[in-house]
């Protein structure tokens, strides 16, 4: 199973639209949070998609949607968060302490705009990096689950 996740869209979903078009066999898309109106306007597909919102995100009328969820794909449980809840631009701390504490197999995270993968503690820890190409390349995250592992990876546009 593939699994596209992007973050930090910023206001444009110009390369959340190429990276998908690139990944037609994704199956699921989960969205980090910094861009809700552009993740939400994206076109419907047979994918999956999950979203919560981050800081940016403040709009009333996004004030249902989650600062933090959870989804088990593949006997695998992602949790997903945009990241300034939980001080990940101060350390890890936290977000070491959220996965432990709901039993995370994978932990996803954005609001750095800085692009992250390993494997700690029983937990692989994804942070995309930001789609919008906001002060970067646009880049994404790439899950993969297999019966026998998990790969993580990255693009870039």
């Amino acid at each position: 199973m593939k699994i596209l996740v992007f973050s930090d869209s910023h206001g444009n979903d110009i390369y959340m639209r190429k990276a998908i078009k690139m990944h037609p066999d994704a199956e699921a898309i989960i969205f980090l949070g910094d861009g809700i109106a552009d993740f939400l306007s994206l076109p419907s597909d047979n994918s999956a998609k999950l979203y919560v919102r981050g800081n940016c995100d403040w709009h009333p009328s996004y004030s249902n949607i989650p600062l933090i969820d959870s989804i088990t794909l593949n006997s695998k449980k992602i949790v997903f968060l945009h990241g300034h809840t939980h001080g990940v631009k101060g350390g890890s701390e936290q977000i070491k302490a959220l996965a432990k504490d709901m039993s995370a197999d994978i932990l996803l995270f954005g609001h750095t705009h800085s692009l992250l993968s390993h494997y700690e503690d029983g937990t692989y820890y994804l942070n995309p990096g930001t789609i919008g190409g906001v002060g970067t390349a646009p880049a994404y995250g790439i899950i993969t689950l297999r019966e026998n592992g998990i790969l993580l990876s990255h693009g870039t546009l």
